[in-house]
């Protein structure tokens, strides 16, 4: 993204990490890989509160859950792949600079699925419905950036009749 190298120490880098965490959780959630478009500030920081409540339904139910086994398989599993992804950006930090977009934290979704495996349906409805507005607003962008806002170009471009 910067395409400077960036020789840091690991401490250093560590230090810089959480500057930039926000930035990949903004990425994540709906950049759609555009460095110049984001959905507005509310709907990430509605994400960032729905996931917070989760993960207090998760711990008030943990003991009534009886996939507990797979929940700290998947939350594992999504840490270590993150830890990998920020692992090989630093050990590439020197040649190629930073380069983590939140694209790249993708396979740790089975960690936030996970977290939604309590038994309160009213907040898991409320995260996907979230989630398909945010789709839904990713769409509509998407038109007006690739076909200038015409949806007749966009059925025209698709691959069937």
């Amino acid at each position: 993204m910067f395409n400077q190298p960036t020789p840091m120490s690991l401490l250093e880098y560590a230090l810089a990490l959480p500057t930039r965490l926000n930035s990949f959780f903004i990425m994540y959630w709906g950049c759609f890989g555009w460095c110049d478009y984001v959905l507005p500030s509310p709907y990430y920081r509605i994400i960032l509160l729905l996931t917070a409540l989760h993960l207090v339904a998760l711990g008030v139910l943990w003991r009534r859950l009886e996939c507990r086994s797979y929940i700290l398989f998947a939350l594992a599993f999504s840490l270590l792949y993150c830890l990998g992804v920020i692992a090989g950006e630093f050990y590439y930090l020197s040649s190629v600079g930073y380069v983590i977009q939140g694209r790249y934290f993708i396979p740790a979704a089975l960690g936030f699925a996970s977290i939604t495996l309590h038994p309160v349906h009213g907040l898991r409805r409320l995260s996907y419905t979230l989630l398909l507005l945010m789709n839904g607003a990713a769409v509509w962008e998407t038109v007006i950036r690739y076909y200038d806002g015409s949806w007749r170009l966009l059925l025209q471009a698709l691959p069937f009749p």
